[in-house]
């Protein structure tokens, strides 16, 4: 399924994509998205984390290469994206004819104490370990087919340790490709995927070398447990958010825009933007801010900043009180739901903390420079 649109690579006319495909080809970089962080903007999906850094590149005459994991069903597509579910398919076809006996120290006793803790866990038995390391291998074999032909100098991953993630870190590893993970989410020291102690040596080969941190507090906590020179943080601020902070970039006309049609234009008395994260315990906040709202705040804008696609509309929006089904939905319950990227526009805008008549209150439990 395809749509004629504007190349943001050439500015010639192009196909913007969905699963037709796109054959691997040269590329100064790499991407592999984890296939559920996508956004539709303006009726086209596109990834959320990877193609700010696209179109970086693309503004500097440089090219990337896009590879999507899972199911291509959200179409179109911003740009040619190639189906990673074909390197997944292939990493189990291949996988028995790749010996995998992995060396599991002190295993048994692991096991032991999770029995004794009344604890089943089948995925963790030697076979099943193996199996999945099969199919690893396999899998980064087939990804090394791709590298060999994208030649690229470096490596983009969301979610590294999902899916293909580990089978992809490996072959770059293999090939000696500077593999980075775009952050996703909080990595403060909660995440399993993002601590790790007993690093060896020479680094774990199907870890990131390096890890895009939002800010200076998750990249602190990366580095101490990160081993250089095979694992390193670097901070390289949020992606998606900086380029809607500044008035220069050419989005930012269209950005507010949106921001006015949606609001209405209208001043409220005192507006609230609280920022909540997908992991933790986000309904205490949400029961904190609806108690904000009772006390007479009339506008509140609740934001999800992993999740720039308003579920309502299926894009960036600000959806307001209203008179669709949804809003009164929403407003019954003292939440108007946001995108982070209005979010974004909302905070520039605000940016200070008062007491009501005009003034504003902003309340930010994340730091997303």
């Amino acid at each position: 399924m395809c749509l004629p649109g504007r190349s943001r690579t050439s500015g010639t006319s192009d196909p913007i994509c969905g699963n037709c495909g796109s054959l691997p080809q040269r590329a100064d970089a790499i991407f592999l998205g984890d296939g559920v962080s996508l956004d539709r903007i303006d009726g086209v999906w596109e990834d959320r984390f990877c193609e700010p850094v696209l179109s970086t590149l693309d503004a500097q005459g440089r090219t990337g290469f896009l590879m999507q994991a899972g199911d291509m069903r959200r179409l179109p597509r911003r740009r040619p994206t190639y189906p990673a579910n074909t390197i997944a398919t292939a990493g189990h076809v291949l996988a028995p004819l790749f010996a995998a006996e992995p060396e599991l120290q002190d295993h048994g006793s692991f096991l032991d104490f999770l029995r004794a803790q009344d604890i089943r866990a089948p995925s963790l038995s030697a076979s099943r370990l193996a199996r999945r390391a099969r199919i690893v291998a396999a899998s980064a074999f087939a990804f090394e087919q791709v590298l060999r032909t994208v030649k690229p100098k470096l490596a983009f991953a969301v979610t590294w340790y999902a899916g293909l993630g580990p089978a992809f870190m490996l072959a770059c590893r293999r090939q000696g490709i500077l593999a980075v993970d775009l952050q996703h989410c909080p990595q403060g020291g909660r995440h399993k995927a993002y601590r790790w102690s007993g690093v060896p040596g020479q680094g774990f080969n199907v870890l990131p070398a390096v890890f895009w941190n939002w800010n200076g507090n998750d990249a602190t906590h990366i580095a101490s447990w990160a081993r250089g020179p095979w694992h390193r943080s670097i901070v390289g601020g949020h992606p998606r958010l900086a380029p809607l902070l500044d008035d220069e970039t050419p989005e930012m006309p269209r950005e507010d825009r949106l921001f006015r049609d949606t609001a209405g234009g209208r001043e409220f008395q005192r507006e609230v933007l609280v920022a909540l994260q997908t992991t933790g315990r986000p309904f205490r906040a949400m029961g904190s801010a609806r108690g904000c709202h009772l006390r007479g705040t009339r506008g509140l804008a609740l934001v999800d900043p992993a999740s720039s696609c308003c579920p309502a509309r299926g894009r960036p929006a600000l959806c307001k009180t209203g008179r669709s089904a949804r809003a009164q939905h929403l407003r019954r319950r003292g939440i108007i739901a946001a995108s982070h990227i209005a979010a974004a526009r909302q905070r520039r805008r605000l940016g200070r903390v008062g007491d009501g008549s005009g003034s504003s209150l902003v309340r930010d439990s994340g730091d997303f420079s």
